[in-house]
């Protein structure tokens, strides 16, 4: 049995045991560049689904901006882990912290900017 059955078969597991619990990724109809360059990322680092990321594109605080440089961050971290020769055991988890640290960075910084710190 090679790789790619196990893998197909793995995540065949996965879809059938969590509930949808939102914008799934594979069927996602973008609308918009920035809307493909969010379903390229989630599909690169295997997010099964877009709930979070286009939250993020869409927010105040976020924007098409914040989620490349998230992803820039997200591509550094895990690049750290397999320097260390570890392997990052939740992607999408990683890309979301990744993601909320530089939006609450960006947050207090205009905040301060504003003088309401």
């Amino acid at each position: 049995e090679n790789s790619d059955t196990h893998t197909q078969r793995d995540i065949k597991k996965l879809n059938e045991s969590k509930p949808i619990k939102g914008i799934e990724t594979f069927s996602y109809q973008p609308n918009s560049d920035a809307e493909i360059r969010c379903k390229e990322i989630a599909m690169k680092i295997g997010d099964r689904y877009m709930d979070f990321i286009l939250s993020v594109l869409k927010s105040m605080d976020g924007g098409i901006e914040v989620v490349e440089d998230g992803y820039e961050r997200f591509c550094e971290a895990k690049a750290k882990y397999e320097d260390k020769g570890e392997q990052v055991r939740n992607p999408p988890a990683l890309f979301n912290r990744c993601l909320t640290a530089l939006i609450e960075s960006n947050r207090y910084e205009r905040e301060s900017n504003e003088g309401n710190l």
